[in-house]
């Protein structure tokens, strides 16, 4: 006799239940970090020196001299000078290159303020390039056709020429229409592309800038304008709680701008402030490396001429990114030979440090000073050449004659 056996399954408790609901929702937690890691991040891109993930200043000329970019992470330091401000230029073109990658800024400045200043940011150079294009007024084509008409093709200098002139309008074909030239525009940049290029002439469009306030993308902050009443701990607190309110993968930048002005009404001579704006620093730098914001990166502007030595020491030791601002203006503006050298640039841009990313050698830029100049509504930052020194002829020394030679002819 055949024995049959039933098998009975365990009906699921609340428990397992639960238990199975929190695992699947880990998985696809997994799932979605695994898609977020490998999906490409807007306006990052691996340096080529040691494929640390960097991003664009918005300038390129600068992204070349500092290694390609910014690395997430990091601390730029900007030294202001005292006489220009071409610092507020690279403040602007960070901003800017954040709106056009699709990232979130978060903005501090207390002159201008965080809404003027952001009024004020360029315009992408192919929108620029089709907003001069509407702006240009058309022709009236009768105004054009009498002015043709009323044209004289007559040869002044060379008269003798004016009867082959003549002989070649009489057989041209009347019919024949001219050959114009048409120069394509600038290609649209897309958020893909790592650096923008922008045009200072021309202001960002109110609608982009807007469309960027409605989504939360843009953050301000304008310290109160009553002395004593600025603290770094809530500057702290405010960036806390806007990088806590990007969820996604893309990246934060923060802008502070003239930190330790006397705008912000402060006393930067004072130890206890110094030492409040280190531990700010300090702490600003574990923020934005920490688990939660691992895609930040934030740029700060200093006015350096009113710090002492040892606090601008200080302060470099604590940041990744050091550059400063020198113009020519000022106490280099009676050096003669050096404004006739440097006749066609406006100052010197110093490259004081660069971080280790990634390897143990840090990036080694062609040179540590460069300068920079305003051409065609666009900031350059160029290598510095030195034209060659050129001497009499009759005042130059003759080579002594070798030894043991003869003067005499044969």
């Amino acid at each position: 006799k055949r024995t049959t056996f039933t098998k009975f399954t365990k009906r699921p408790t609340a428990a397992s239940t639960a238990k199975a609901n929190v695992d699947a929702q880990k998985n696809v937690d997994k799932e979605v970090e695994v898609k977020q890691a490998t999906e490409p991040i807007l306006g990052v891109k691996p340096s080529l020196y040691n494929g640390y993930p960097m991003v664009s200043t918005g300038l390129k000329d600068f992204d070349d001299v500092i290694g390609g970019g910014v690395g997430l992470g990091s601390i730029v330091l900007i030294e202001e000078d005292k006489n220009t401000n071409y610092s507020q230029l690279l403040v602007k073109y960070f901003i800017r290159q954040g709106i056009s990658s699709e990232q979130y800024n978060f903005v501090c400045s207390a002159h201008p303020e965080p809404q003027t200043l952001l009024e004020s940011l360029p315009r992408d150079y192919a929108s620029s390039h089709r907003f001069a294009q509407t702006q240009e007024t058309p022709q009236d084509p009768s105004e054009n056709n009498n002015n043709n008409k009323g044209e004289e093709r007559s040869l002044k200098i060379a008269w003798q020429y004016q009867k082959y002139l003549d002989k070649d309008e009489g057989n041209s074909n009347p019919n024949k229409s001219k050959t114009t030239v048409s120069y394509a525009a600038p290609a649209p940049q897309t958020p893909a592309t790592y650096c923008h290029e922008y045009h200072l002439a021309h202001n960002i469009p109110p609608e982009t800038l807007q469309n960027e306030l409605t989504q939360n993308k843009i953050a301000t902050f304008s310290p109160p304008l009553t002395p004593n009443s600025f603290s770094f701990p809530n500057l702290l607190q405010q960036i806390s709680s806007f990088l806590s309110q990007n969820k996604s993968s893309s990246v934060t930048r923060i802008t502070l701008s003239s930190l330790l002005s006397p705008l912000y009404y402060l006393n930067y001579s004072l130890q206890p402030v110094q030492n409040q704006f280190l531990i700010f620093i300090h702490s600003l730098r574990g923020l934005i490396r920490s688990n939660s914001n691992p895609n930040a990166v934030v740029c700060i502007t200093v006015p350096s001429y009113l710090l002492s030595s040892g606090f601008r020491t200080r302060i470099q030791h604590v940041v990744d990114y050091v550059v400063h601002i020198q113009s020519f203006k000022g106490d280099l503006e009676n050096d003669e030979q050096l404004t006739s050298v440097f006749k066609d640039y406006s100052g010197f841009v110093n490259i004081v440090k660069i971080p280790r990313l990634n390897s143990l050698k840090a990036f080694l830029p062609a040179s540590r000073m460069y300068v920079y100049k305003m051409k065609k509504q666009k900031l350059f930052i160029e290598g510095i050449h030195l034209p060659p020194e050129l001497e009499d002829a009759a005042t130059e020394s003759k080579p002594s004659q070798a030894a043991g030679s003869s003067t005499t002819k044969p």
